[in-house]
């Protein structure tokens, strides 16, 4: 969106490491992108002001150092488990950017902020926008493979049974890495996988 130029160059120059746009840049213009196109496919009258700047601030933090990260997280922990989340730094970036998106990029709309928080991680019973930005971000277009594939098509039937695919596909897929799973991420699975329609 025209509109917002200045703070799309802002992020740009905050993504760029030695003279070059780092690739989460243009991941995140493809994640505001899916944003907007399934808001409209599905109907779901969202303002498209808000899809878009959480789409394209939903990794505003991604390529901050960790160690940066968890002191700002630090600064939210009435507002994050730092217990439950100290094992999973891959999903500190989620909570941090909302910080980073107001401190930093001027957002003080708490729909925008929430979004971005929980994009990484899901949550059980999100708001429409928060589900919407989930799982956009995990099936942009620039990503691909029969997984993607069977995601997008899940999410362009309806979100919730979208957001429960995305969610077990990443369930799955730690799994079968022997990983450990965010709790945050849990939670969200069991609530949609009983309340998602099919």
């Amino acid at each position: 969106m025209e509109k917002y130029s200045d703070l799309l160059n802002k992020l740009q120059t905050n993504m760029t490491i030695e003279g070059e746009v780092h690739k989460r840049f243009y991941h995140s213009l493809e994640v505001a992108k899916m944003a907007l196109k399934l808001n409209d496919h599905l109907r779901l009258n969202l303002d498209e002001n808000k899809v878009y700047l959480a789409g394209i601030l939903h990794d505003c933090a991604k390529l901050y150092e960790k160690g940066l990260l968890w002191n700002i997280l630090l600064t939210i922990s009435d507002k994050v488990n730092l217990s439950s989340v100290k094992e999973y730094p891959q999903v500190w970036h989620s909570f941090a950017g909302s910080v980073i998106a107001k401190d930093v990029y001027g957002i003080d709309d708490e729909e925008i902020l929430s979004a971005i928080f929980y994009h990484t991680t899901g949550n059980s019973n999100m708001t429409t926008l928060e589900k919407l930005i989930f799982v956009s971000d995990y099936i942009e277009e620039s990503r691909t493979g029969d997984w993607v594939l069977s995601a997008r098509k899940a999410c362009f039937k309806g979100l919730d049974y979208g957001v429960e695919v995305v969610l077990r596909q990443m369930i799955e897929y730690l799994n079968s890495n022997d990983a450990s799973i965010c709790n945050l991420t849990l939670q969200a699975y069991n609530f949609y996988n009983r309340n998602g329609e099919k």
